[in-house]
């Protein structure tokens, strides 16, 4: 799989909205507070996932065989 900053960034928001949705449920939380740290969470794992992969692919002397 070639690693690029759109495979980080869906990763990224992944992880971000299963985060967000774990802290949701584990407040009890629901409707607009969900949709808030949901959305909070993806966004932040969005940016997160996209600058790990480039930091990871400009740190690697191989970057186009990753």
């Amino acid at each position: 799989m070639k690693w690029n900053s759109q495979a980080g960034m869906a990763l990224g928001f992944l992880a971000g909205t299963t985060f967000g949705s774990g802290i949701g449920f584990l407040l009890h939380w629901h409707s607009y507070d969900l949709v808030a740290i949901v959305s909070a969470c993806g966004v932040i794992g969005t940016a997160a996932g996209a600058w790990t992969v480039r930091r990871i692919v400009r740190g690697t002397p191989n970057a186009n065989k990753l």
